[in-house]
Order: C-alpha cells, then sequence, then structure tokens
C-alpha cells in the first residue's frame, strides 16, 4: 500500500508503574494488561476509532476528530480508574502518514511526549486538539502552559482534559463493528450544483458529478462514499462538517456547474471536513467539448490533495476517454439518471437515451453497457420476453468488442448472461469485471444476485459482504446479507447485520423518506429482528407510495410469509405476478417463500411464469 497522509487525533495511553508491577507479581500484571487492552478496545470502537498499535503497556489509537479521541480517553479513564489501574494518556492532532501497519510522523511523538507528561488519571491535549474541543458540552480544559518537546521544533501548548460522564452523548451504546475500519482517505463527491438559468440541465451536472466519483471508486487507496449517498444532500443546505461527520467521511467534494449554449464554468473544490478548510480549489472556463477534459483534472487534482501516488494503470483509468462527442455523453448520462430508478417507465427513458447516445457515437461501449442493463432490467422486472432478453445479450456483447478493458462492460455482459440461465459464462464475466475494477459495485452486487438465485448461499455471502464493503452506506447489499445469513443459519452474524443493516436504512430514510424500495426491504430486515409492527408500518407505507408497483407486492408476499399469514402471502404474490414481477430464478430460490411454497394456489400462480 502507498505512504498516505492525512489529518488525525492520535492518542497514547500508558499504565504508570508497569514495570514495578511485573516486578512484584507478573500473573497480577498480566491480568491488568489484559484488563486495560479490554476497555480499550471497547470505546475505541465505540468512538469510531482505530487501534494502531500496542508497545508493552502503552496503546496507540487513531480518530477522525479530536472531539471523538478526548471523549473516548475520558471514558477509558473512568473505567482505569473503577479497575484500580493508572493510566497516562496523551493525545495531539497533526498530519501522520499511514505504511502498512506503521504510524510514523509528529502527531505520534508529540501524543507520546503529552502522555509522557501527564499525571496518573489525566489526560494531557495539544493546542492543535484544543483549538477543536473548546466549545464542546461537557469537556472541560486546564491550561498548563507551553512546553517543549524533544524532536519537536516549536513548543506545543498544553492543556489538561476532563469530561462530564453523565451527559447522554458520553452514555451513548458501543456501535457494531462488522467490518475492519478502512484507514484509507476517504471523501464524499456530492451533487455539483446546477447554476444555469435552464433546470432540465439538473442532469447534466450529475452526470459530471457521478463520472467523477466513478472515476476515484476505481482508485484502490482511496475510500470513496456510494452515489445513493451522496446524492442524498441534493438541495440541501448543511454544513460540509456535520455531512462529513454523517457520512464518516474525511474530504468532501463540491462544485457547481453553469452551462449557457457552447460555453462551460465549473468550480470545484476539496474540503477538510475536521476544520472546514478547502485543502484544493479550482474554476475551469472552457467551451463545451472540454468537459472531458476537466473532468480528468479535477479527479486527478482530489488525488494530488490527499497526496495519493498513482501507478501508470490507474492513471489511465482516470485519463481514458469514453467518448468525445458531447451530445452523445449528454444522452448517456441522462440515461443513467433514470437507470438507477427501478421502475417500468424510467427504465423506458433509460432506453430511449442510451440508444440516442449510441446513434450519436457508435463506439460508445459505456452507452451500449448502459442499454444492456437497461434490457436486463426490464426483463427482470417488467417483461420476461425473449426478445427483450436477447437485445440485453447482444448489447452487452457489443459493448465487450468495443471495449474488452471496460469493467461496466463485462459486468452488463454477466447480468444479460445470468438472466439467461448461462451461469458459468456469467461468472467468468463478473470475475473478469471484479479483476478490472474490484471496487465496482455493480459487479460484487449483481455477481452476488445471480450466486443466490442458484442457491449458491455461501459464495452469494462472500459477494454480498465484498459490495457492503465497496459501499458500507448501501442499503440493498446489506439487507440481501442478512437474508443470506438467514439461509446459512449464520445466526450470530446475521444479528450482527441486522444492526448495522438496520441504522443503514433509516440513515437512507432519513434522507430518501419516500423511497418505497428502501421501505420494503427494510421491512425484511425488522421482521427478522423480531420488529413486528414496525415492519407492517414499514410495509403499508411503501405500498402507499408504489401502489403499482409489482416488486412491493412481491415483498409484501415475502413479509406476509415470514410472519406467517398464509391467505395475505398468497394474496400479494398473486398481484405481484400479475402486475408483471417475473424474476423466476429468484422466486425459486427465496427462503422468504418456503411457507406457502407447496400451496395449491403457490404452484398454480407459479405456472403462469413458466408461459
Amino acid at each position: 500500500m502507498a505512504k498516505i497522509r492525512r489529518l488525525a487525533a492520535i492518542m497514547f495511553t500508558d499504565i504508570v508503574g508497569f514495570t514495578s508491577l511485573m516486578g512484584a507479581d507478573e500473573d497480577n500484571a498480566i491480568k491488568i494488561l489484559d484488563k486495560n487492552r479490554e476497555f480499550h478496545r471497547s470505546f475505541v470502537n465505540k468512538y469510531r476509532g482505530e487501534w494502531l498499535n500496542e508497545m508493552g503497556d502503552g496503546i496507540l489509537s487513531s480518530f477522525s476528530t479530536p472531539t471523538d479521541a478526548v471523549r473516548c480517553a475520558c471514558e477509558i479513564q473512568r473505567e482505569a480508574i473503577n479497575a484500580g489501574i493508572g493510566l497516562r494518556v496523551g493525545i495531539h492532532q497533526g498530519e501522520v502518514i499511514f505504511e502498512n501497519s506503521a504510524v510514523l510522523g509528529d502527531g505520534v511523538n508529540v501524543a507520546s511526549r503529552l502522555q509522557d507528561l501527564a499525571e496518573k488519571g489525566s489526560i494531557n491535549i495539544s493546542g492543535a486538539v484544543y483549538n477543536d474541543i473548546k466549545n464542546k458540552t461537557g469537556i472541560e480544559v486546564e491550561y498548563l502552559g507551553e512546553k517543549s518537546f524533544k524532536n519537536v521544533v516549536e513548543p506545543i501548548k498544553v492543556y489538561k482534559a476532563r469530561c462530564d460522564l453523565s451527559l447522554p452523548e458520553l452514555n451513548r451504546p458501543a456501535q457494531s463493528q462488522s467490518y475492519t475500519k478502512d484507514m484509507r482517505p476517504s471523501v464524499a463527491v456530492l451533487p455539483f450544483v446546477n447554476m444555469s438559468n435552464d433546470p432540465e440541465q439538473e442532469y447534466f451536472c450529475d452526470g459530471i458529478t457521478e463520472d467523477i466519483l466513478n472515476d476515484l471508486t476505481q482508485l484502490k487507496d482511496i475510500r470513496v462514499v456510494a452515489r445513493t449517498s451522496s446524492f442524498a444532500y441534493k438541495d440541501k443546505n448543511q454544513d460540509i462538517r456535520d455531512i462529513g461527520l454523517q457520512l464518516s467521511v474525511d474530504t468532501i467534494v463540491e462544485g457547481s456547474v453553469r452551462k449557457a449554449g457552447n460555453q462551460l464554468r465549473i468550480t470545484a473544490q476539496l474540503i477538510n471536513v475536521a476544520d472546514g478548510f478547502h485543502l484544493w480549489s479550482d474554476r475551469y472556463d472552457r467551451e463545451l467539448e472540454d468537459v472531458f477534459a476537466i473532468q480528468n483534472e479535477i479527479s486527478k487534482s482530489i488525488v494530488e490533495s490527499l497526496e495519493i501516488e498513482l501507478s501508470t494503470k490507474d492513471r489511465r483509468k482516470i485519463e481514458k476517454a469514453k467518448t468525445q462527442n458531447v451530445k452523445a455523453y449528454d444522452h448517456y448520462i441522462k440515461g443513467r439518471s433514470y437507470l438507477h430508478r427501478i421502475h417500468r417507465n424510467t427504465t423506458n427513458y433509460a432506453i430511449q437515451l442510451f440508444t440516442q447516445a449510441i446513434d450519436i457515437d457508435k463506439s460508445y461501449a459505456l452507452a451500449y453497457s448502459g442499454l444492456a442493463d437497461s434490457y436486463a432490467q426490464y426483463y427482470m422486472y417488467f417483461e420476461r420476453k425473449k426478445s427483450t432478453l436477447q437485445k440485453a445479450l447482444d448489447l452487452s456483447q457489443k459493448a465487450l468488442q468495443l471495449d474488452p478493458d471496460l469493467a461496466e462492460s463485462h459486468s452488463s455482459r454477466g447480468i444479460a448472461l445470468s438472466q439467461n440461465g448461462d451461469y458459468q459464462e456469467a461468472e467468468q464475466e463478473f470475475e473478469k469485471a471484479l479483476q478490472i475494477n474490484p471496487n465496482l459495485f455493480v459487479a460484487n452486487y449483481q455477481y452476488a444476485r445471480a450466486s443466490r438465485a442458484q442457491g449458491k448461499l455461501s459464495k452469494a455471502v462472500h459477494l454480498f459482504e465484498a459490495a457492503s464493503k465497496t459501499r458500507p452506506d448501501d442499503y440493498e447489499s446489506s439487507v440481501f446479507l442478512v437474508a443470506a445469513y438467514d439461509d446459512l443459519n449464520e445466526t450470530e452474524k446475521r444479528d450482527k447485520e441486522i444492526k448495522r443493516c438496520i441504522k443503514v436504512v433509516n440513515n437512507h430514510l432519513a434522507l430518501n423518506p419516500g423511497d418505497s424500495r428502501a421501505l420494503y426491504l427494510g421491512a425484511q430486515v425488522l421482521i427478522r429482528a423480531g420488529e413486528k409492527d414496525e415492519a407492517v408500518k414499514w410495509m403499508e407505507k411503501s405500498m402507499t407510495i408504489d401502489p403499482d408497483e409489482p416488486s412491493v407486492y412481491y415483498n409484501a408476499a415475502c413479509l406476509s410469509a415470514l410472519m406467517g399469514n398464509i391467505e395475505d402471502a398468497i394474496k400479494h404474490f398473486e398481484f405481484a405476478i400479475g402486475a408483471g414481477y417475473v424474476s423466476k430464478e429468484w422466486i425459486e430460490n427465496d427462503s422468504d417463500l418456503d411457507l406457502i411454497r407447496d400451496h395449491p394456489k403457490f404452484i398454480e400462480i407459479s405456472q403462469m411464469l413458466e408461459a
């Protein structure tokens, strides 16, 4: 892994007199050390920190914000005092270098020196930390003066911190950590603001945003927040630092687009969440046909500002032009905006727009990939016609012929082949897509769905886990991961994922309250969590929002079956199939329907799919 520089709050703790304890009673000293490790891990996890290193009785941790570091230290000191353990704590915020498992830099050195200076049972913080936490509720500080430390050029202002641990904020339950904390630099790309007079240009701004996001997603040394989460902040006037905390990222990209005739003005800036300051910003006044060059420049500037070293291969990924025709690109990004919504009408619009993009540029591989995905989606959810599937097969093959090095081309081919029942070939295409771009969410997610449709549950679990790691804020992969764990009777993993999933879905619904899909999929998780009344409430709300959507009623059938309501399950299942739900392979392997699978009416309705 390349050297990664980032701003972090570093906490160093040490047990006072541990050498003497070892000399007096080695067994007791080891017990103290184990106890110390135990509550350290608990509180570091609670405050979203990262356990970096352990040096004898000293522990080094990192946090995204000084506030989290100080509050974590307060809880650690309280627990240590209750356990009769004497601790010293030092906290400093500064630039550090992460390289493999090592953490280097003045930030680490200063934290260590502050800890050495601290009294037993106390927390010493630097002036950099004080500047961030001085107005935080429940934290008090005492100025101790300026101190000079060995190998540190400038004197450091030192403060003693203490917390009011009776506050609710400091007593929130520890978070479930399903995944190892990702220490890569993290970024969210917010939707660029449309500054044009024409509101119809909104899709153009969204397309530029999404292309920058996709460029960054291909780079293994950066964690990029999913489109679903970042676009939830569209048209919302919120403080950048609040958004950053909600999305758990270090940096945020925001910008604006003004398009007038053939003239284009794009502004972009990269903002540090910790202090709200700009790490980089620029303005581009160009001709419309320069839009592709501008996107590349913005992506490379973000990477350079995060001090990521690009490999030649990664640089080519960013610089590679998908098309040079602005009109074709215009239709493509508009089509992509409709494809994200799983509805019959919007899928039809996407088909029309991708077709127009191809009419303009017949060598546009991404447009063929988008059109193939649109027909596959239409076949999957709305129209089980062989001619529809054949279009997806032909178009995905064309995308591959045009650009065999495009991950999206292989992913589209895998989706089409899996819909055709050619699972072995589909797996090969999904594997190629992930070899080119391991972070391509759609490949991980659709490969997982194809595996589950075949009943390959262990493989589906692995792929849904990979999809969730690629986009931790995506609720769909988490919902299906819960169901897959349930199918495999992995109750401990299922229960952990249920807690995470409910949080992810709630976060999504807080920003997208009218998303019926999030509601009906979330209901499946709530029922597994034993929250029957809430599950029913979510499902009913979903049916109110989308009263004619087949997928809503299919999932209502699943929920009713899980609750043991056979007649309701049959009624909803019949409505779903009659309204156009046609995913035969998924139905055959969906364990949620096991209760009604032998029901005569279910068998009769299912036979409609064979026709």
